[in-house]
């Protein structure tokens, strides 16, 4: 009896964690804002990534989507010197308006923009249909897609 009190015991006791964590990665975890913190708390990290794109944006496809391991060398080091978005899937480099970059990476769902001309006004999260959007600064902007198709 001993012995089944205790399996009882474990089995509630794992049951108590794994529901904990699932509460937590629902309600709480949020990746977005977290990408958005590293940003803030890291700025030169980010800065220096952008600084490496422009000094070598002639060796870049200018608007079409790029793989990482087509990167210039210089370029892939400071993108995997990020926290976040280190390999993403493609990469995206265009001119703005106003002569500077703008930059997508994009990984599964997620997306991290550049805007080189710093227009992005609005600042925190929002959600728009099955758009998420967390808007750090006037130049970078985190974007979940929440679409199912």
């Amino acid at each position: 009896m001993k012995i089944l009190d205790n399996v009882h015991i474990l089995f509630l006791s794992l049951f108590i964690v794994f529901s904990v964590t699932i509460i937590y990665y629902v309600w709480f975890y949020n990746p977005g804002d977290i990408v958005a913190r590293d940003i803030r708390n890291n700025p030169e990290k980010y800065a220096e990534f952008v600084h490496s794109i422009e000094k070598r944006r002639s060796q870049i496809l200018l608007g079409r989507a790029t793989s990482f391991n087509a990167l210039p060398e210089d370029v892939k080091e400071k993108l995997s010197a990020l926290k976040y978005f280190s390999e993403p899937d493609h990469i995206l480099i265009d001119m703005d308006s106003c002569s500077k970059v703008d930059i997508q990476m994009i990984e599964g769902r997620w997306s991290l923009e550049y805007n080189g001309c710093g227009n992005n006004e609005w600042r925190g999260h929002d959600e728009d249909g099955f758009i998420e959007i967390w808007t750090v600064n006037n130049f970078w902007v985190v974007i979940k897609d929440n679409d199912f198709i």
